[in-house]
């Protein structure tokens, strides 16, 4: 069945139930922002894609077909991947014999986590496998406890996004294969089931942006 015929039947079914409404639940804690972020931060990421956008489909049909596909292999690296982000750079800083400035980061870390969820509450977005079903998608996700909480954004490619742009500050040559790192854990997330390519770009993008508004970084 070709992509046109499928978006004309959801455009059918969106008639009797309005999909751009779906969230990921009801109301939502809002959580205290620390006195040192002093700018607007409710607005650092544009809305993500509608439930019933051709993005958000393409997005969709991206994550079935990763949980199709799992090996065993894939399997592993998503829960280690799911228990701790960082990882894979913690793995490779201790290869390279670069020491993680984790007092540092754990600062920073604790800063920007109130508007990481804050922002997950304003945008309210549903799972990839809460929204799939009305697309005829049934993603059968690798559970865990980390994924209760609204899709967008990735909150663990915030968290090695952040670690990665502090150790790029300081080790610059090393980029290519942070950033490489960084794209690990939102795949990691999409092989779960979890989260949409967009919930990692903009996980991506926020960990980011906060970092240089309040260390400086580039």
């Amino acid at each position: 069945m070709s992509s046109n015929k499928i978006l004309s039947e959801i455009n059918a079914i969106s008639q009797k139930i309005d999909i751009d409404k779906i969230k990921y639940y009801g109301i939502l804690e809002e959580y205290p922002i620390p006195d040192i972020i002093d700018f607007e931060w409710k607005n650092i990421l544009n809305k993500p894609p509608e439930n019933s956008s051709a993005q958000t489909y393409k997005e969709l049909l991206e994550i079935y077909n990763l949980s199709l596909s799992r090996s065993k292999q894939d399997i592993e690296f998503v829960y280690t991947i799911d228990r701790d982000p960082n990882k894979y750079l913690y793995d490779y800083l201790e290869k390279q014999k670069i020491e993680f400035p984790r007092e540092e980061f754990d600062i920073l870390y604790n800063i920007i986590k109130p508007i990481l969820l804050n922002i997950k509450s304003i945008y309210n977005r549903p799972r990839p496998y809460q929204l799939g079903i009305f697309y005829g998608l049934n993603i059968e996700i690798l559970e865990s406890e980390t994924h209760h909480t609204p899709s967008y954004p990735s909150g663990h490619v915030v968290y090695t996004s952040l670690a990665a742009n502090m150790i790029k500050k300081y080790y610059p040559k090393i980029t290519q294969k942070i950033d490489n790192i960084v794209n690990m854990t939102g795949l990691a997330r999409m092989i779960q089931g979890v989260h949409y390519k967009s919930d990692v770009i903009a996980g991506n993008k926020l960990a980011t942006i906060l970092y240089t508004k309040l260390a400086g970084g580039k």
